[in-house]
């Protein structure tokens, strides 16, 4: 079940028939003094979890297609196209001549709106993931401004995309994980690019200070391992085109078909109640640890299933032939503006 509700706020805290919610108050932003339009999306799990997210307005609708804020979003409108389904059936030349829409941008959000609507990744052409086989990580601190790095999760096709959590529960050793994940790493992650999703703006500083301060003699093993981050290859250099309401991790991997396991948990809570354990380590606030896995090990899974879908549709290309020239387009750039079906 999902429940939408609006006018709520992020910020809110409280309780719906014993159960702790957060964000989902309606009128919640009014009484405190909050003005903006937030979305609060609620689905409650078979297992009775109910996870909470914040939405923008801009999560629903034309609004989520690529290269599409409000203005745009009211232009269409006013062309009666009015659903990501009609912009995914539209003409490039017909939104092109739409005020300040041209050819370029016109390809770019109808190929958005069909990546969207028919639940696909799309790659521009020459443009590839990296050829040897890859490691990919996602890590678990103690907030945005870590720490302590306590749980490092793993997936590698040698280990038969076994997931292999490195995990430290007690906070008085900082450097446990981190140091038997680099262990690891400089003994069989050789010659192999680690793979995360938005790494550059996280995973992959964290580590690198984290190394320097608490194991430093593997500050030459990390800095000579390759790193790629999906998500900057893929929406910031524009390589791919991802079919999520929005670009994270969780709304892609949902809609190239992945299913989690349902833990309840996100990052920010994982985060929050690591720190109040560590502040206060004992009973009462101690993590569900094998729960809290099973949260780094669906975002792991998540990151295969949406790195395994774009190496698909490369593959796919390859054996197609397709390329911009194919398309009939005028630049051999290889970036999705100019590259349309």
């Amino acid at each position: 079940m999902v429940h939408l509700t609006t006018g709520a706020n992020p910020s809110y805290r409280g309780e719906w028939a014993g159960i702790s919610v957060q964000g989902v108050m309606p009128g919640a932003n009014e009484q405190q003094g909050t003005p903006t339009a937030g979305v609060a999306h609620l689905e409650l799990r078979q297992n009775g979890v109910v996870l909470v997210k914040t939405r923008t307005l801009s999560d629903f609708g034309l609004e989520t297609v690529t290269g599409v804020g409000h203005r745009r979003a009211e232009l269409l409108n006013n062309a009666e196209i009015r659903s990501r389904a009609d912009l995914a059936q539209a003409e490039v030349y017909e939104i092109a001549q739409l005020d300040g829409i041209g050819k370029k941008t016109a390809r770019t959000i109808v190929e958005s709106a069909e990546v969207v609507e028919q639940r696909e990744a799309r790659v521009a052409p020459d443009e590839s993931l990296p050829s040897r086989e890859p490691i990919f990580i996602d890590i678990e601190t103690d907030g945005l401004n870590p720490t302590m790095v306590w749980l490092i999760g793993v997936v590698t096709r040698a280990s038969g995309d076994r997931f292999i959590p490195f995990i430290e529960t007690d906070p008085e050793k900082p450097a446990a994980a981190l140091r038997a994940f680099m262990d690891w790493l400089a003994e069989f992650g050789r010659n192999r690019p680690i793979v995360a999703y938005n790494g550059w703006q996280f995973d992959f500083p964290v580590i690198e200070e984290h190394v320097a301060e608490h194991c430093p003699e593997h500050n030459e093993t990390w800095a000579n391992t390759a790193k790629f981050d999906l998500y900057h290859w893929a929406v910031t250099k524009n390589n791919a085109l991802l079919p999520g309401i929005t670009n994270k991790l969780a709304d892609v991997a949902s809609a190239l078909g992945w299913e989690d396991s349902e833990t309840g948990l996100t990052g920010r809570a994982v985060g929050r109640r690591f720190q109040r354990y560590a502040e206060n380590p004992g009973p009462e606030t101690e993590l569900e640890w094998e729960r809290h896995k099973r949260y780094c090990e669906d975002d792991v899974r998540a990151l295969v299933h949406v790195y395994d879908r774009i190496a698909d549709t490369e593959t796919l290309m390859a054996q197609t032939g397709e390329s911009t020239q194919s398309a009939g387009t005028e630049s051999t750039q290889g970036t999705l503006a100019d590259f349309s079906r």
